[in-house]
Protein backbone atom coordinates (compact mmCIF):
# COMPACT_ATOMS: atom_id res chain seq x y z
CA UNK A 1 0.00 0.00 0.00
CA UNK A 2 1.71 3.14 -1.29
CA UNK A 3 2.62 5.80 1.82
CA UNK A 4 0.13 8.47 1.36
CA UNK A 5 -2.71 5.45 1.40
CA UNK A 6 -1.40 5.04 4.80
CA UNK A 7 -1.44 8.55 5.60
CA UNK A 8 -4.95 9.47 4.71
CA UNK A 9 -6.26 6.79 6.71
CA UNK A 10 -4.45 7.40 9.81
CA UNK A 11 -5.37 10.77 9.41
CA UNK A 12 -9.19 10.11 9.14
CA UNK A 13 -9.26 7.59 12.19
CA UNK A 14 -7.62 10.35 13.99
CA UNK A 15 -10.42 12.77 12.62
CA UNK A 16 -13.65 10.20 13.66
CA UNK A 17 -11.63 9.55 16.96
CA UNK A 18 -11.60 13.52 17.47
CA UNK A 19 -15.26 14.12 16.45
CA UNK A 20 -16.01 11.40 19.16
CA UNK A 21 -14.36 12.75 21.76
CA UNK A 22 -15.52 16.10 21.47
CA UNK A 23 -19.32 14.57 21.54
CA UNK A 24 -18.33 13.16 24.10
CA UNK A 25 -17.80 16.08 25.95
CA UNK A 26 -20.78 18.04 24.66
CA UNK A 27 -22.96 15.91 26.21
CA UNK A 28 -21.10 15.77 29.63
CA UNK A 29 -21.46 19.60 29.46
CA UNK A 30 -25.15 19.65 28.50
CA UNK A 31 -25.87 17.87 31.57
CA UNK A 32 -25.15 20.14 33.10
CA UNK A 33 -25.48 23.36 31.63
CA UNK A 34 -29.19 23.46 29.94
CA UNK A 35 -29.51 25.72 26.88
CA UNK A 36 -31.50 25.51 23.00
CA UNK A 37 -31.83 27.39 19.90
CA UNK A 38 -35.28 28.38 18.83
CA UNK A 39 -35.02 29.98 15.03
CA UNK A 40 -38.89 29.79 14.73
CA UNK A 41 -40.48 33.48 14.02
CA UNK A 42 -42.16 33.84 17.23
CA UNK A 43 -39.99 31.85 19.19
CA UNK A 44 -43.11 29.63 20.17
CA UNK A 45 -40.82 26.30 20.82
CA UNK A 46 -39.15 28.51 23.53
CA UNK A 47 -40.95 29.85 26.82
CA UNK A 48 -42.26 33.27 27.56
CA UNK A 49 -40.65 35.06 30.19
CA UNK A 50 -44.12 34.58 31.88
CA UNK A 51 -43.93 31.07 31.95
CA UNK A 52 -40.19 30.66 32.87
CA UNK A 53 -41.03 32.79 35.70
CA UNK A 54 -43.78 30.60 37.05
CA UNK A 55 -42.14 27.52 36.50
CA UNK A 56 -38.75 28.82 37.97
CA UNK A 57 -41.05 30.21 41.50
CA UNK A 58 -42.54 26.65 42.29
CA UNK A 59 -41.99 26.45 45.95
CA UNK A 60 -42.96 22.85 45.69
CA UNK A 61 -43.15 20.01 43.69
CA UNK A 62 -45.80 19.74 40.60
CA UNK A 63 -46.33 17.01 38.79
CA UNK A 64 -48.14 17.21 35.12
CA UNK A 65 -49.24 13.47 34.38
CA UNK A 66 -50.18 13.02 30.40
CA UNK A 67 -52.91 10.86 29.44
CA UNK A 68 -52.00 9.96 25.91
CA UNK A 69 -53.10 7.44 23.13
CA UNK A 70 -50.32 5.71 21.84
CA UNK A 71 -51.69 5.50 18.00
CA UNK A 72 -52.74 9.51 17.56
CA UNK A 73 -54.10 10.36 14.16
CA UNK A 74 -52.02 11.93 11.93
CA UNK A 75 -53.52 15.74 12.97
CA UNK A 76 -53.01 15.49 16.56
CA UNK A 77 -49.05 14.19 16.09
CA UNK A 78 -47.68 17.80 15.58
CA UNK A 79 -49.88 18.71 18.68
CA UNK A 80 -48.45 15.99 20.78
CA UNK A 81 -45.26 17.09 20.17
CA UNK A 82 -45.53 20.13 20.88
CA UNK A 83 -47.05 19.46 23.95
CA UNK A 84 -44.09 17.23 25.41
CA UNK A 85 -41.59 19.89 23.98
CA UNK A 86 -43.24 22.71 26.53
CA UNK A 87 -43.65 20.44 29.80
CA UNK A 88 -39.33 19.56 28.87
CA UNK A 89 -39.24 23.09 28.82
CA UNK A 90 -41.32 23.79 32.54
CA UNK A 91 -39.04 20.82 33.25
CA UNK A 92 -36.07 22.37 32.45
CA UNK A 93 -36.74 26.00 34.31
CA UNK A 94 -38.51 24.23 37.52
CA UNK A 95 -34.99 23.78 39.04
CA UNK A 96 -36.03 20.25 40.36
CA UNK A 97 -39.78 21.10 41.31
CA UNK A 98 -41.19 20.03 38.02
CA UNK A 99 -42.12 16.68 36.25
CA UNK A 100 -44.27 15.22 34.06
CA UNK A 101 -45.06 12.04 33.41
CA UNK A 102 -46.80 10.11 30.23
CA UNK A 103 -49.47 7.35 30.88
CA UNK A 104 -50.80 5.34 27.80
CA UNK A 105 -54.84 4.80 28.97
CA UNK A 106 -54.90 0.67 27.84
CA UNK A 107 -56.77 -0.66 30.84
CA UNK A 108 -60.29 0.33 32.57
CA UNK A 109 -58.31 1.48 35.19
CA UNK A 110 -56.14 3.84 33.81
CA UNK A 111 -59.13 5.45 32.22
CA UNK A 112 -61.19 5.80 34.95
CA UNK A 113 -58.34 7.81 36.34
CA UNK A 114 -57.73 10.06 33.66
CA UNK A 115 -61.60 10.36 33.99
CA UNK A 116 -61.36 10.98 37.82
CA UNK A 117 -58.63 13.65 37.26
CA UNK A 118 -60.96 15.65 34.79
CA UNK A 119 -59.39 14.41 31.39
CA UNK A 120 -61.99 13.17 28.80
CA UNK A 121 -61.84 11.11 25.73
CA UNK A 122 -62.92 12.40 22.55
CA UNK A 123 -63.75 11.21 19.31
CA UNK A 124 -61.21 12.13 15.84
CA UNK A 125 -61.54 11.03 12.11
CA UNK A 126 -58.47 8.61 11.51
CA UNK A 127 -58.13 7.63 7.96
CA UNK A 128 -57.16 4.14 7.31
CA UNK A 129 -57.53 1.47 4.70
CA UNK A 130 -59.57 4.28 2.37
CA UNK A 131 -61.61 4.83 5.30
CA UNK A 132 -62.65 7.18 7.62
CA UNK A 133 -63.32 5.91 11.05
CA UNK A 134 -64.13 8.16 14.17
CA UNK A 135 -61.56 7.10 17.54
CA UNK A 136 -61.83 7.23 20.74
CA UNK A 137 -58.42 9.62 21.90
CA UNK A 138 -57.20 10.66 24.97
CA UNK A 139 -54.78 13.75 24.62
CA UNK A 140 -55.30 15.68 27.73
CA UNK A 141 -53.24 16.40 31.29
CA UNK A 142 -53.86 17.24 35.08
CA UNK A 143 -51.02 19.22 37.29
CA UNK A 144 -50.89 17.60 40.47
CA UNK A 145 -49.84 19.93 43.34
CA UNK A 146 -50.26 17.91 47.04
CA UNK A 147 -54.00 17.91 47.56
CA UNK A 148 -54.96 20.27 44.61
CA UNK A 149 -55.24 19.27 40.68
CA UNK A 150 -56.03 21.35 37.84
CA UNK A 151 -56.78 19.54 34.42
CA UNK A 152 -57.01 20.27 30.87
CA UNK A 153 -59.84 18.05 29.37
CA UNK A 154 -58.68 17.72 26.01
CA UNK A 155 -55.77 19.05 24.13
CA UNK A 156 -56.86 19.55 20.52
CA UNK A 157 -55.10 22.31 18.93
CA UNK A 158 -51.72 24.41 19.30
CA UNK A 159 -53.07 27.59 19.34
CA UNK A 160 -52.64 28.99 22.63
CA UNK A 161 -51.39 25.74 24.52
CA UNK A 162 -49.02 27.46 26.35
CA UNK A 163 -51.07 30.09 27.95
CA UNK A 164 -53.39 27.54 28.63
CA UNK A 165 -50.36 25.28 30.69
CA UNK A 166 -48.93 28.71 32.43
CA UNK A 167 -52.54 29.48 33.80
CA UNK A 168 -53.44 25.77 35.11
CA UNK A 169 -49.86 25.70 36.81
CA UNK A 170 -50.86 28.91 38.52
CA UNK A 171 -54.32 28.49 39.09
CA UNK A 172 -53.13 25.09 40.78
CA UNK A 173 -50.25 26.52 43.11
CA UNK A 174 -52.23 29.66 43.90
CA UNK A 175 -50.51 32.10 42.06
CA UNK A 176 -53.62 34.70 41.43
CA UNK A 177 -53.03 37.50 39.10
CA UNK A 178 -54.71 40.13 41.74
CA UNK A 179 -58.53 41.23 42.70
CA UNK A 180 -60.53 42.66 40.66
CA UNK A 181 -64.34 44.57 41.68
CA UNK A 182 -66.61 45.74 39.67
CA UNK A 183 -68.89 48.75 40.88
CA UNK A 184 -72.32 47.69 41.81
CA UNK A 185 -75.14 49.63 41.83
CA UNK A 186 -74.51 52.54 39.28
CA UNK A 187 -77.49 51.84 37.60
CA UNK A 188 -75.42 49.16 34.67
CA UNK A 189 -75.10 46.13 34.53
CA UNK A 190 -74.17 44.09 37.87
CA UNK A 191 -71.78 40.03 37.90
CA UNK A 192 -75.57 38.54 38.65
CA UNK A 193 -77.33 40.42 36.12
CA UNK A 194 -75.70 41.16 32.54
CA UNK A 195 -72.39 39.97 33.42
CA UNK A 196 -71.95 36.61 33.93
CA UNK A 197 -69.92 35.26 31.11
CA UNK A 198 -67.53 38.20 32.74
CA UNK A 199 -67.13 36.82 35.75
CA UNK A 200 -66.40 33.22 34.35
CA UNK A 201 -64.40 34.26 32.25
CA UNK A 202 -62.40 36.92 34.48
CA UNK A 203 -62.51 34.22 37.66
CA UNK A 204 -60.11 31.55 35.77
CA UNK A 205 -57.40 34.45 36.20
CA UNK A 206 -58.47 36.81 38.95
CA UNK A 207 -60.36 36.83 42.11
CA UNK A 208 -63.74 39.32 41.01
CA UNK A 209 -66.27 40.54 43.23
CA UNK A 210 -69.08 43.10 43.21
CA UNK A 211 -68.13 46.30 45.59
CA UNK A 212 -71.12 48.70 46.64
CA UNK A 213 -68.52 52.43 46.89
CA UNK A 214 -71.99 54.08 48.63
CA UNK A 215 -72.23 51.04 51.64
CA UNK A 216 -68.28 50.49 52.03
CA UNK A 217 -64.63 51.78 51.09
CA UNK A 218 -62.29 50.24 48.38
CA UNK A 219 -61.20 46.59 49.88
CA UNK A 220 -57.72 46.72 50.05
CA UNK A 221 -56.56 43.86 48.07
CA UNK A 222 -58.54 45.38 45.33
CA UNK A 223 -55.92 45.98 42.20
CA UNK A 224 -58.30 46.91 39.12
CA UNK A 225 -61.76 48.55 39.18
CA UNK A 226 -64.68 47.57 36.65
CA UNK A 227 -66.97 50.50 35.69
CA UNK A 228 -69.39 49.20 33.63
CA UNK A 229 -72.32 50.98 31.47
CA UNK A 230 -72.97 53.57 34.90
CA UNK A 231 -76.35 55.19 34.60
CA UNK A 232 -77.33 58.92 35.95
CA UNK A 233 -75.22 60.81 37.92
CA UNK A 234 -73.78 58.65 40.87
CA UNK A 235 -73.12 60.35 44.60
CA UNK A 236 -70.00 62.60 45.64
CA UNK A 237 -68.62 59.65 47.57
CA UNK A 238 -68.35 56.94 45.34
CA UNK A 239 -66.95 59.29 43.09
CA UNK A 240 -64.11 60.04 45.58
CA UNK A 241 -63.77 56.78 46.42
CA UNK A 242 -62.19 55.96 43.06
CA UNK A 243 -60.75 58.90 42.81
CA UNK A 244 -58.92 58.13 45.95
CA UNK A 245 -58.08 54.59 44.94
CA UNK A 246 -56.27 55.77 41.49
CA UNK A 247 -53.84 58.14 43.83
CA UNK A 248 -53.20 55.32 46.16
CA UNK A 249 -52.06 53.56 42.58
CA UNK A 250 -54.92 51.80 41.74
CA UNK A 251 -55.87 50.92 38.14
CA UNK A 252 -59.37 51.75 36.29
CA UNK A 253 -61.14 50.55 33.19
CA UNK A 254 -64.24 52.71 32.67
CA UNK A 255 -66.20 51.22 29.89
CA UNK A 256 -69.28 54.59 29.36
CA UNK A 257 -71.69 54.70 26.65
CA UNK A 258 -72.31 58.11 25.38
CA UNK A 259 -75.43 57.13 24.07
CA UNK A 260 -78.54 53.94 24.65
CA UNK A 261 -80.16 52.69 21.59
CA UNK A 262 -83.71 50.20 22.42
CA UNK A 263 -84.12 47.92 19.05
CA UNK A 264 -87.00 45.72 21.16
CA UNK A 265 -89.84 48.10 21.50
CA UNK A 266 -91.83 49.36 18.58
CA UNK A 267 -91.66 52.60 16.98
CA UNK A 268 -94.25 54.56 19.47
CA UNK A 269 -92.86 52.93 22.58
CA UNK A 270 -89.28 54.84 21.43
CA UNK A 271 -88.01 51.73 19.88
CA UNK A 272 -85.61 52.10 16.98
CA UNK A 273 -83.42 55.23 18.31
CA UNK A 274 -80.58 56.13 20.50
CA UNK A 275 -80.75 58.81 22.83
CA UNK A 276 -77.90 60.54 24.63
CA UNK A 277 -76.51 60.10 28.10
CA UNK A 278 -74.49 61.34 30.40
CA UNK A 279 -73.40 60.97 33.60
CA UNK A 280 -70.87 62.55 36.42
CA UNK A 281 -68.64 59.60 35.66
CA UNK A 282 -67.88 61.33 32.33
CA UNK A 283 -66.58 64.33 33.88
CA UNK A 284 -64.27 62.17 35.94
CA UNK A 285 -63.26 60.05 33.16
CA UNK A 286 -62.45 63.54 30.79
CA UNK A 287 -60.65 65.07 34.03
CA UNK A 288 -58.23 62.15 33.60
CA UNK A 289 -57.46 62.33 29.67
CA UNK A 290 -60.23 60.75 27.60
CA UNK A 291 -64.33 60.69 27.95
CA UNK A 292 -67.20 59.27 25.24
CA UNK A 293 -68.78 61.94 23.77
CA UNK A 294 -72.47 61.14 22.73
CA UNK A 295 -72.38 59.87 18.90
CA UNK A 296 -72.07 56.45 17.35
CA UNK A 297 -69.24 55.68 15.30
CA UNK A 298 -70.53 54.29 11.66
CA UNK A 299 -67.93 52.14 10.07
CA UNK A 300 -66.87 50.45 6.84
CA UNK A 301 -65.62 47.80 8.58
CA UNK A 302 -68.67 46.05 10.30
CA UNK A 303 -70.48 42.86 11.49
CA UNK A 304 -74.05 41.81 10.52
CA UNK A 305 -77.08 41.94 12.58
CA UNK A 306 -80.06 39.49 12.55
CA UNK A 307 -83.12 41.54 11.68
CA UNK A 308 -87.05 40.61 10.43
CA UNK A 309 -87.79 41.01 6.98
CA UNK A 310 -90.50 40.24 5.06
CA UNK A 311 -89.62 37.60 2.76
CA UNK A 312 -93.04 36.64 0.55
CA UNK A 313 -95.97 36.14 3.18
CA UNK A 314 -93.23 35.50 5.66
CA UNK A 315 -91.22 37.73 8.45
CA UNK A 316 -87.58 35.78 8.93
CA UNK A 317 -84.68 36.81 10.21
CA UNK A 318 -82.15 37.50 7.84
CA UNK A 319 -78.17 38.53 8.56
CA UNK A 320 -77.61 42.01 7.12
CA UNK A 321 -74.86 44.68 7.28
CA UNK A 322 -74.92 47.03 10.25
CA UNK A 323 -71.72 49.95 10.20
CA UNK A 324 -73.21 50.41 14.31
CA UNK A 325 -71.31 47.32 14.78
CA UNK A 326 -68.20 48.22 14.52
CA UNK A 327 -65.01 45.95 14.17
CA UNK A 328 -62.21 47.81 15.99
CA UNK A 329 -59.05 47.79 14.73
CA UNK A 330 -55.77 48.13 16.71
CA UNK A 331 -54.61 51.74 17.03
CA UNK A 332 -51.31 51.35 15.68
CA UNK A 333 -48.83 51.66 18.38
CA UNK A 334 -46.41 49.69 20.03
CA UNK A 335 -48.68 49.80 23.35
CA UNK A 336 -49.17 46.09 24.78
CA UNK A 337 -52.78 46.47 24.47
CA UNK A 338 -52.61 47.53 20.32
CA UNK A 339 -49.63 45.14 19.42
CA UNK A 340 -50.77 41.70 19.82
CA UNK A 341 -54.63 43.16 19.29
CA UNK A 342 -56.59 41.76 16.12
CA UNK A 343 -59.72 43.50 16.55
CA UNK A 344 -62.59 44.36 19.21
CA UNK A 345 -66.62 43.95 18.15
CA UNK A 346 -68.12 46.90 19.46
CA UNK A 347 -71.82 47.73 19.13
CA UNK A 348 -73.26 51.35 19.84
CA UNK A 349 -69.51 52.80 20.28
CA UNK A 350 -69.15 55.99 21.02
CA UNK A 351 -65.90 58.14 20.14
CA UNK A 352 -64.49 59.49 22.69
CA UNK A 353 -62.33 63.17 23.56
CA UNK A 354 -58.59 62.64 24.38
CA UNK A 355 -57.43 65.59 26.57
CA UNK A 356 -54.74 64.11 28.71
CA UNK A 357 -53.91 66.88 31.22
CA UNK A 358 -50.07 67.48 31.62
CA UNK A 359 -47.82 64.45 33.04
CA UNK A 360 -49.95 61.72 31.41
CA UNK A 361 -49.76 59.95 28.65
CA UNK A 362 -52.63 59.02 26.43
CA UNK A 363 -52.28 56.36 23.43
CA UNK A 364 -55.16 55.04 21.49
CA UNK A 365 -55.64 50.83 21.62
CA UNK A 366 -58.49 50.45 19.48
CA UNK A 367 -59.52 52.64 16.61
CA UNK A 368 -62.44 53.11 13.74
CA UNK A 369 -61.14 52.18 10.03
CA UNK A 370 -59.91 54.72 7.58
CA UNK A 371 -63.48 54.32 6.19
CA UNK A 372 -65.46 55.58 9.31
CA UNK A 373 -66.98 58.44 10.94
CA UNK A 374 -69.88 59.56 13.18
CA UNK A 375 -73.47 60.10 13.73
CA UNK A 376 -74.92 62.75 16.31
CA UNK A 377 -77.66 60.97 18.81
CA UNK A 378 -80.15 61.03 19.02
CA UNK A 379 -80.43 59.18 15.78
CA UNK A 380 -81.98 56.25 14.53
CA UNK A 381 -80.48 52.84 14.62
CA UNK A 382 -83.24 50.06 13.51
CA UNK A 383 -81.63 47.95 10.90
CA UNK A 384 -81.18 48.50 7.71
CA UNK A 385 -79.82 51.71 7.92
CA UNK A 386 -79.90 54.49 5.65
CA UNK A 387 -76.15 55.52 4.65
CA UNK A 388 -75.35 58.89 3.34
CA UNK A 389 -71.52 60.02 2.31
CA UNK A 390 -71.44 61.92 5.20
CA UNK A 391 -71.68 58.87 7.34
CA UNK A 392 -67.90 58.22 6.48
CA UNK A 393 -65.87 61.55 6.45
CA UNK A 394 -64.07 61.08 9.97
CA UNK A 395 -61.91 58.16 10.32
CA UNK A 396 -60.00 56.59 12.36
CA UNK A 397 -61.91 57.55 15.60
CA UNK A 398 -60.72 56.17 19.33
CA UNK A 399 -62.58 54.15 20.89
CA UNK A 400 -60.53 52.68 23.47
CA UNK A 401 -57.56 54.85 25.32
CA UNK A 402 -55.21 53.82 27.64
CA UNK A 403 -53.78 56.41 29.83
CA UNK A 404 -50.57 56.30 31.90
CA UNK A 405 -48.92 59.07 34.31
CA UNK A 406 -49.44 60.75 37.20
CA UNK A 407 -52.95 61.91 37.74
CA UNK A 408 -54.09 64.77 39.70
CA UNK A 409 -57.39 64.16 41.70
CA UNK A 410 -60.38 65.11 40.33
CA UNK A 411 -61.22 66.71 44.34
CA UNK A 412 -58.25 68.88 43.98
CA UNK A 413 -60.89 71.96 42.87
CA UNK A 414 -62.59 72.81 46.17
CA UNK A 415 -65.38 73.64 44.09
CA UNK A 416 -66.36 70.03 43.54
CA UNK A 417 -67.16 69.79 47.41
CA UNK A 418 -65.62 69.16 50.49
CA UNK A 419 -62.67 66.59 50.63
CA UNK A 420 -62.83 67.08 54.03
CA UNK A 421 -66.28 65.70 54.68
CA UNK A 422 -65.60 62.84 51.95
CA UNK A 423 -62.61 61.38 53.74
CA UNK A 424 -64.05 61.13 56.72
CA UNK A 425 -67.23 59.19 55.97
CA UNK A 426 -64.00 56.45 55.80
CA UNK A 427 -61.60 57.91 58.02
CA UNK A 428 -59.25 57.98 55.00
CA UNK A 429 -56.45 60.97 54.31
CA UNK A 430 -56.84 62.86 51.30
CA UNK A 431 -54.10 62.15 48.38
CA UNK A 432 -53.95 64.87 45.68
CA UNK A 433 -51.91 62.93 42.99
CA UNK A 434 -51.07 59.48 41.73
CA UNK A 435 -47.97 57.54 41.48
CA UNK A 436 -45.91 58.10 38.11
CA UNK A 437 -46.72 55.22 36.72
CA UNK A 438 -49.94 54.69 37.52
CA UNK A 439 -52.53 53.07 34.48
CA UNK A 440 -56.45 53.71 33.28
CA UNK A 441 -58.00 52.44 30.96
CA UNK A 442 -61.27 54.47 28.85
CA UNK A 443 -63.51 52.26 26.38
CA UNK A 444 -66.24 54.03 24.63
CA UNK A 445 -68.86 50.76 24.97
CA UNK A 446 -70.13 49.38 27.80
CA UNK A 447 -71.74 46.72 25.64
CA UNK A 448 -68.30 45.16 25.18
CA UNK A 449 -67.81 43.28 28.22
CA UNK A 450 -71.63 41.91 28.61
CA UNK A 451 -73.35 38.66 28.10
CA UNK A 452 -74.46 38.94 24.52
CA UNK A 453 -71.11 40.42 22.97
CA UNK A 454 -68.76 38.75 25.52
CA UNK A 455 -69.88 34.84 25.50
CA UNK A 456 -69.35 33.68 22.37
CA UNK A 457 -66.50 36.33 21.10
CA UNK A 458 -63.07 35.36 21.26
CA UNK A 459 -62.01 38.78 20.29
CA UNK A 460 -63.31 40.30 23.31
CA UNK A 461 -62.35 37.77 25.35
CA UNK A 462 -58.65 38.41 24.27
CA UNK A 463 -59.46 42.13 24.77
CA UNK A 464 -60.83 41.68 27.95
CA UNK A 465 -58.57 39.93 30.03
CA UNK A 466 -55.39 41.49 28.17
CA UNK A 467 -56.69 44.83 29.38
CA UNK A 468 -56.90 43.32 33.18
CA UNK A 469 -53.35 41.83 32.50
CA UNK A 470 -52.23 45.27 31.60
CA UNK A 471 -53.95 46.87 34.08
CA UNK A 472 -52.39 44.78 36.79
CA UNK A 473 -49.06 45.03 35.24
CA UNK A 474 -49.02 41.90 33.72
CA UNK A 475 -47.98 42.79 30.47
CA UNK A 476 -45.76 39.65 29.64
CA UNK A 477 -48.66 37.43 30.13
CA UNK A 478 -50.35 39.83 26.91
CA UNK A 479 -47.72 38.41 24.88
CA UNK A 480 -48.17 34.93 26.23
CA UNK A 481 -52.07 34.56 25.49
CA UNK A 482 -51.48 35.48 21.46
CA UNK A 483 -48.53 33.07 20.86
CA UNK A 484 -49.60 30.26 19.12
CA UNK A 485 -48.06 27.70 15.92
CA UNK A 486 -49.18 29.18 12.56
CA UNK A 487 -49.58 27.81 10.00
CA UNK A 488 -47.56 28.67 6.83
CA UNK A 489 -49.07 26.97 3.54
CA UNK A 490 -47.60 26.93 0.33
CA UNK A 491 -48.74 29.71 -2.25
CA UNK A 492 -51.10 28.00 -4.75
CA UNK A 493 -48.34 27.38 -8.09
CA UNK A 494 -50.05 28.01 -11.40
CA UNK A 495 -49.59 24.21 -13.53
CA UNK A 496 -46.42 24.59 -15.40
CA UNK A 497 -44.60 25.54 -12.16
CA UNK A 498 -46.07 22.83 -10.49
CA UNK A 499 -44.66 19.91 -13.27
CA UNK A 500 -41.32 21.70 -13.58
CA UNK A 501 -41.46 21.22 -9.50
CA UNK A 502 -42.57 17.75 -9.85
CA UNK A 503 -39.45 16.89 -12.77
CA UNK A 504 -37.14 18.47 -10.70
CA UNK A 505 -37.69 16.54 -7.59
CA UNK A 506 -37.93 13.08 -9.87
CA UNK A 507 -34.48 13.17 -11.51
CA UNK A 508 -32.53 16.47 -8.97
CA UNK A 509 -31.64 13.85 -6.57
CA UNK A 510 -30.30 10.95 -8.91
CA UNK A 511 -28.63 13.77 -11.05
CA UNK A 512 -26.96 15.05 -7.71
CA UNK A 513 -25.91 11.69 -6.87
CA UNK A 514 -24.22 11.44 -10.50
CA UNK A 515 -22.51 14.68 -10.29
CA UNK A 516 -21.04 13.88 -6.75
CA UNK A 517 -19.82 10.69 -7.92
CA UNK A 518 -18.39 11.74 -11.12
CA UNK A 519 -16.56 14.58 -8.91
CA UNK A 520 -14.89 11.61 -6.52
CA UNK A 521 -13.82 9.92 -9.36
CA UNK A 522 -12.41 12.03 -11.09
CA UNK A 523 -10.52 13.16 -7.50
CA UNK A 524 -9.35 9.84 -7.47
CA UNK A 525 -8.12 9.23 -10.58
CA UNK A 526 -6.13 12.36 -10.22
CA UNK A 527 -4.37 11.38 -6.91
CA UNK A 528 -3.65 7.77 -8.24
CA UNK A 529 -1.87 9.26 -11.10
CA UNK A 530 0.04 11.72 -9.17
CA UNK A 531 1.15 8.97 -6.77
CA UNK A 532 2.25 6.55 -9.68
Amino acid sequence: MPKSRKILGLSAVSVTLLVVAVLVVLNLVSTRFFGRVDLTENKIYSLSEASRQVASDLQDPLIARVYLSPDLPPQLITVRQYLLDLLSEYRAYGQGRFQYEVVHPSTAEEENEAQGYGVQPFQANVYQADKVELKRIYLGLVFIHGDRQEALAAVTSTAGLEFQLTSAMRRVTRQSLGNVGVVASTGGPSLSEGLSALRQLVSREYRIQEIDLSKAPVPRDITVILMVGPRGNLSDTVLYQIDQFVMRGGSVMFMLDGGEANLQAGPQQGGGIAFPITTNVDSLCLHYGAAPRPEYVMDQRHNQVQAMQNLGFLQLPVAIPYPLFVQGSPGGSDHALSKELDRVDMLFASPLDVKPAPGVTATVVVRSSSKSGTRKLPTMVMPPLEETPTDYTAPNQPLAVALEGSFQSYWVDSARGSTHLLGRAYDTAFTAASPADSRLLVVGDADLVTDQSLARNQFNQVFLLNALDWLSRNDLLIELRSRQVEDRPLEPLDPGARSRLKWANLLGPSLLVVAVGLYRWRRRSRAQYRSE
